[in-house]
């Protein structure tokens, strides 16, 4: 995310919007829960207001069922930052790189060193010993 100018933005672009002090205690005690930031899609921003809509659907098991969203109407001076969400090539590759490279040491310590040979042989040891249990044979 980097912060932006809001003149920089226009309607359908991602963003994080974050509140002021009076608009974050205004939408915690609405939502019923602690409330400093809103991420979504900007409907519209002029000088008196700015027009955010969320995601406000069920999810179960992670999963979304329903994609409804919601509208949050806010008045510019609620407003403290904006900004944008943007994909992070440089973060990705390297989060990707690192993904890999788990992957491989994973493997590599599953299959041994890592030559593609199993180990040699070692020294059998002494043989276990015979367990004997005397059995009566019937006559």
């Amino acid at each position: 995310m980097r912060a932006v100018d809001p003149a920089s933005v226009s309607p359908g672009d991602e963003v994080v919007v974050h509140l002021g002090l009076e608009a974050s205690l205004r939408l915690s005690a609405q939502e019923g829960y602690e409330l400093r930031s809103l991420s979504g899609r900007l409907e519209s921003l002029d000088a008196t207001s700015v027009m955010l809509s969320t995601r406000a659907g069920r999810r179960v098991q992670g999963i979304a069922v329903d994609n409804t969203r919601r509208i949050f109407a806010l008045d510019r001076p609620e407003v403290v930052l904006i900004e944008r969400r943007e994909f992070d090539r440089g973060r990705s590759l390297l989060a990707g790189g690192a993904a890999l490279g788990a992957i491989l040491w994973a493997v590599l310590e599953i299959s041994g060193d890592g030559n593609g040979s199993p180990d040699p042989p070692g020294d059998p040891g002494p043989p276990n010993p015979a367990i004997r249990i005397p059995l009566p044979l019937p006559r």
